[in-house]
């Protein structure tokens, strides 16, 4: 049972997060985002309960399934290492999809959240993974009988990346802003649980499929099929979770609270569009113009920069603590090897990630006083955050020289990444989770958007450094 409290209750709980940002101790000056809202002083008895955290746990699947198909690519390094070693796949893939990914939640930030109902947006999602990952079989399927060349097959295997950042970008700004609107930023919490749990669950996918079959190149291609085959199926569960949750009484009471796009024909529960009184986007600064009347995009501009202000020290958490994590991982930390495990080194390193990502995700719901959300201040916590630039080194030392590494040993980099993941998932989680609830809930669904584009933007330059960082340790690898 995750530590949740009720809707009602004013008592300080370690999911909670609202406490990093009101703590009247904090070591910064508190943004005034103007009087509370009605919506904000509405007698919290009337809010219905999270029946059994039943909307949690679906959240927790949820946040699982929109990272199940990155991380699927990331956990079937060892078949895409053995069919395209030329290609550096495990860097250019990582590459491609952050940037695409990037730009999807720029335009969605911008764009779709005011113009697109966001049950639209998550199903956009689920449809894109699918086209992408039954794209990525028959593409290997063609490269096996010849059809394709390894060169050409993949390029393919790279567009298929594209669409998939596509639908993750659009579906994961979407699920942070609906997260975000949900009671005290356990929801959010909830959301990284299940990015973790997605890692984890990919990875003893990977392991099981492999185990399975021999080393042979046609039977790891075989149990590559299996394991895709199944993300698959864990894709349509999720697509079943999300449209169960929008019809809770819970859920509805917090997205009922935001305006609904004015000329969406359908509007979040599949009714006719209308817009209620003080409803309309121009209540909140939204810009769209589809089909009749107009809001100004100055406007929608002007909201954007004023949220990103009261939110700036969480972005910018959360922008190193990816950053940090991207540059150093799967890219260097997957370059050492050990030889008595041989092509399953990367899978271990990978495993070892997602393991202590989860255990930091975790960490936030536990009661220990210095780990709970409400002990620590905004500038307290970014100031950690930037501690962990230490962790960039540290890998560089494992892999570097080639030769003969000054962290000798495949101990050393799994113990340092491991302790990436922890600390990586502990301080990314705690940044998440604090931006919206530091808005007025009416906003809190762009703000959850806007701390996506930061957290994306950490990663894009994150796994920019990481090239940068192979060529330094490699200078042959782009050769």
């Amino acid at each position: 049972m995750p530590p949740l409290s009720s809707p009602g209750s004013s008592s300080p709980i370690a999911g909670d997060t609202t406490a990093l940002i009101t703590d009247p101790s904090d070591e910064f000056d508190v943004v005034d985002t103007g009087p509370p809202s009605a919506d904000d002083t509405q007698n919290q008895s009337t809010v219905p309960e999270d029946a059994r955290s039943r909307v949690w746990y679906a959240i927790v699947l949820c946040g699982a399934g929109f990272l199940f198909p990155f991380n699927t690519y990331i956990a079937a390094a060892d078949f895409l290492e053995q069919r395209y070693e030329e290609y550096h796949p495990e860097f250019y893939i990582t590459l491609v999809y952050i940037y695409a990914t990037c730009i999807t939640v720029a335009i969605s930030l911008f764009v779709l959240v005011d113009r697109y109902p966001l049950r639209w947006r998550i199903r956009f999602g689920y449809m894109m993974f699918g086209i992408s990952l039954i794209g990525f079989i028959l593409v290997e399927v063609a490269v096996t009988r010849g059809s394709l060349s390894r060169q050409s097959g993949f390029g393919w295997v790279l567009f298929t990346v594209v669409i998939t950042a596509i639908g993750g970008g659009v579906q994961q700004s979407s699920y942070y802003g609906y997260a975000g609107m949900l009671h005290g930023g356990t929801y959010t919490l909830a959301l990284m649980v299940g990015e973790s749990l997605a890692g984890v669950a990919v990875s003893f996918n990977r392991i099981v499929t492999k185990a399975a079959y021999n080393d042979a190149e046609s039977a790891v291609e075989q149990s590559t099929f299996v394991f895709l085959g199944l993300t698959l199926g864990y894709l349509v569960v999720c697509l079943g979770l999300s449209e169960w949750t929008y019809r809770t009484p819970f859920t509805k009471h917090y997205l009922k609270k935001l305006p609904k796009p004015e000329v969406i024909a359908l509007d979040l529960y599949g009714d006719e569009s209308s817009t209620d009184d003080g409803g309309s986007l121009a209540a909140r600064g939204g810009a769209a113009v589809l089909g009749g009347g107009s809001v100004s995009s100055q406007r929608t501009g002007s909201t954007r920069r004023r949220l990103a202000r009261i939110i700036k020290y969480p972005m910018a958490a959360v922008f190193v603590s990816f950053l940090v994590t991207l540059s150093t991982f799967p890219g260097v930390a997957t370059m050492p090897s050990s030889e008595k495990l041989g092509d399953w080194s990367p899978i271990v390193v990978i495993s070892l990630f997602n393991v202590g990502d989860l255990i930091g995700k975790l960490l936030p719901l536990t009661s220990v006083v210095w780990l709970i959300p409400s002990w620590w201040s905004e500038i307290k916590l970014l100031k950690f955050t930037a501690w962990r630039l230490l962790f960039i080194p540290a890998m560089v030392l494992c892999a570097a020289p080639l030769d003969k590494p000054a962290l000798p040993g495949f101990g050393w980099i799994c113990i340092i990444t491991l302790f990436l993941g922890v600390t990586g998932g502990y301080t990314g989680t705690l940044a998440m989770s604090s931006g919206p609830q530091a808005c007025q809930e009416k906003d809190r669904e762009v703000a959850g958007t806007i701390m996506t584009l930061s957290l994306l933007c950490g990663l894009a330059a994150g796994v920019t450094l990481s090239i940068a960082l192979l060529a330094m340790i490699d200078p042959t690898s782009f050769a």
